[in-house]
């Protein structure tokens, strides 16, 4: 249950950085996107 309950947070957390990362890549585009090149 130990190990079950570990491998939970591990997969939670990279998820967690999966999502932090795809927001910042979105806002860093749309910065991009309406920037005057």
């Amino acid at each position: 249950m130990q190990t079950l309950w570990r491998l939970f947070v591990v997969i939670a957390a990279l998820v967690a950085i999966v999502a932090v990362g795809a927001g910042l890549l979105s806002i860093v585009a749309k910065l991009f996107i309406h920037a005057p090149l």
